[in-house]
């Protein structure tokens, strides 16, 4: 093997190996090596086997864990750098701003699934409708009007709508209407 000795080729592990040992697919690992993330120690170039020394798998099994938490890739390299130049507060600081981040994507996503509870309840006629009198849709004869009334309630604990006054709905971030 080109660079390495055959003594030393025996201590290195196979791709198979390390996927066992990381937690990644052989798939993963060929990707992480390929967009050197996770490089192996050595390749050899009339098989394209890859091989990988022992201490890595402290970085794979890293690499598999930030991953498993939907770490974005360019930050996933960022933990590992950092990981490997010993700044494990570095590692932790990145984990807890995807903490912050992931946090905020839930919190958008409950009020979608908040928005589409009305939705499903009300139609779509009486989420659209515009509440303010003005709508010739939303007149005091229409069963939109009377669907859209601003004195419903949500029994939802989220919802503003809950205590009975005015009727508000939010169609996305920082757009809420009140009528």
């Amino acid at each position: 093997m080109f660079g390495v000795e055959d003594d030393q080729t025996e201590a290195l592990l196979t791709v198979g190996h390390m996927a066992r040992r990381s937690g990644l697919t052989t798939k993963a690992l060929r990707h992480y090596d390929r967009i050197g993330l996770l490089p192996p120690a050595y390749v050899d170039r009339g098989t394209g086997y890859r091989r990988y020394r022992t201490d890595q798998v402290g970085q794979a099994r890293l690499v598999q864990l930030l991953r498993s938490l939907d770490l974005p890739l360019d930050q996933v390299r960022a933990a590992v750098a950092a990981w490997n130049s010993g700044d494990g507060a570095a590692v932790l600081r990145i984990v807890r701003e995807h903490r912050r981040r992931l946090d905020a994507r839930v919190t958008r996503m409950r009020g979608a699934l908040h928005r589409i509870d009305h939705l499903l309840a009300e139609g779509i006629e009486a989420t659209m409708t515009d509440l303010d009198g003005r709508s010739a849709a939303a007149t005091a004869k229409s069963p939109l009007a009377l669907a859209a009334s601003p004195t419903r309630s949500c029994s939802r604990p989220s919802c503003s709508t809950r205590s009975g006054g005015s009727w508000s709905r939010t169609f996305g971030p920082g757009m809420t209407t009140t009528a």
